[in-house]
């Protein structure tokens, strides 16, 4: 049981790393591409709810 905490906490900061990397290096425009979105516009709609 204590291992499988280890590893999911492991896990999740092994993400977030990643998360954080990419928001670095990779444009703003790529990652809605990445993320399936046409454009950063329509990116940042989906987020703000419009």
């Amino acid at each position: 049981m204590l291992n499988n905490v280890f590893t999911q906490s492991y896990q999740e900061s092994q993400l977030n790393r990643f998360g954080y990397r990419m928001a670095q290096l990779v444009p703003l425009h790529r990652q809605a591409q990445i993320m399936g979105h046409d454009s950063l516009g329509a990116m940042l709609q989906s987020w703000i709810g419009f």
